[in-house]
């Protein structure tokens, strides 16, 4: 997926989240806050791609990216739950130390997640699609039965209903501001 679809449908994720979490303790506690965890949703959108120089986020650290990509190539050890789990737990920790919001740590992961279910939609230029989720235990990549091609006439559709759902949430749930 490119970046912008990914942001698109971490943004989804996220405002889905935030809807949740008016039904439990974990809600954030003013604007800024609720800012902050989408700009980490967003991060956590795409830093999955950091294992790519060209990616959107390889582009961003191309020192790590190349030594990523030298050392396991695209789309495995960060296209994986562990590499999820790990990212979210040590900026959960940093976020405890520091004592910020736990809720960002949360965007993170939820951005995480969502990139690479987006990932299990998407089939690249030679046919191969998904994600190895459970590398380096189980190296085959995981896809769903219905994939989208990468850069496709599809793939900007599914950008452009994800917008408008997005907006539609945003609409839905801020109404009484307008």
């Amino acid at each position: 997926m490119k970046a912008k679809t990914h942001q698109l449908f971490g943004g989804t994720f996220g405002l889905v989240a935030i809807f949740l979490s008016n039904f439990s303790e974990l809600t954030p506690k003013n604007v800024i806050e609720s800012l902050l965890f989408f700009v980490c949703v967003l991060i956590g959108s795409i830093l999955p791609d950091i294992d790519h120089y060209k990616s959107k986020a390889g582009r961003s650290v191309p020192v790590i990216s190349h030594v990523i990509y030298f050392l396991f190539g695209h789309k495995t050890i960060t296209h994986t739950l562990l590499f999820t789990l790990i990212v979210s737990g040590l900026f959960g920790i940093f976020s405890f130390v520091m004592d910020w919001s736990l809720y960002y740590p949360l965007g993170l992961f939820i951005g995480l997640i969502s990139h690479l279910i987006g990932d299990m939609f998407v089939v690249g230029n030679r046919r191969h699609g998904g994600v190895p989720l459970l590398y380096p235990l189980y190296k085959k990549k995981i896809k769903f039965p219905i994939t989208i091609k990468i850069d496709s006439i599809t793939e900007s559709i599914l950008g452009l209903c994800l917008l408008l759902i997005n907006v539609s949430i945003v609409f839905l749930f801020f109404k009484k501001y307008f």
